[in-house]
C-alpha cells in the first residue's frame, strides 16, 4: 500500500508500507510507514513535509520508525516540523560528527518541531523478543515537545531527518500503540 501527501498541489511524496508489512502485528500496533524514495528534492531544503516524511522514515543511521536494538517497535504520531535556513556542513567537534554519510557539498537544514513517540513491547506469543503479554499495555508514549535535529544530503543522494527532544521523559506506560 502506497499513500500520497500532497504538497502544494504539485509535489508528492509517496509513503509506502509495503516495506514494512506486517511488522506491527508483533506488537499490536499499526506498521511502520516507510518511504518510497528520499531524493527529493534534488537542490534546495527539503519542505516541512518532506522533512516530516524523511524523519519519519529513518535511515540505517537514525531510527525514524522501525524495531530499535532493544526490539521494541517506535512508532510516530502528531509530527510537526519545521525547517530553518541552510548552512555548511561543520565537521570536527561540532555536532554535525555523527552525521553518516552525510555529503558535505549540500548544506545542512536545522529542524524543529515536536512528536510523541511510541515504543512498543513484542507480544507475539513464542516470539524470542516476546516481553509483554497484554496487547492494550505493552507500549510507553514519550511527548518530544521541544525536538531539535537537522535534515541532509547523503552520500548516496538521500535525505536523510532527525530530530529529538532530550528532555522528554515518559508520558504515559503500559498504553496500546497506535492502530
Amino acid at each position: 500500500m502506497v499513500k500520497t501527501i500532497a504538497l502544494f498541489g504539485f509535489v508528492t511524496i509517496a509513503v509506502a508500507n509495503a516495506a514494512a508489512a506486517g511488522e506491527g502485528e508483533k506488537y499490536a500496533t499499526r506498521d511502520p510507514r516507510t518511504c518510497a524514495s528520499k531524493t527529493e528534492p534534488k537542490a534546495g531544503a527539503p519542505s516541512a513535509e518532506q522533512a516530516k516524511a524523511y524523519l519519519i522514515c529513518g535511515s540505517a543511521a537514525h531510527l525514524g520508525e522501525g524495531v530499535d536494538s532493544f526490539h521494541l517497535l517506535v512508532l510516530m504520531e502528531n509530527v510537526q516540523v519545521q525547517v530553518g535556513a541552510g548552512r555548511p556542513f561543520q565537521g570536527g567537534g561540532n555536532s554535525d560528527v555523527n552525521m553518516h554519510d552525510v555529503d558535505v557539498k549540500y548544506q545542512i537544514y536545522p529542524i524543529r518541531g515536536s512528536f510523541d513517540m511510541y515504543q512498543c513491547a513484542n507480544v507475539a506469543p513464542g516470539d524470542p523478543w516476546q516481553s509483554v503479554r497484554d496487547p492494550k499495555k505493552n507500549c510507553n508514549l514519550y511527548h518530544e515537545t521541544k525536538a531539535t535535529g537537522s535534515c541532509y544530503k547523503t552520500t548516496f543522494g538521500d535525505w536523510d531527518c532527525t530530530m529529538v527532544d532530550p528532555t522528554a521523559s515518559i508520558a504515559a506506560s503500559n498504553i496500546a500503540g497506535p492502530q
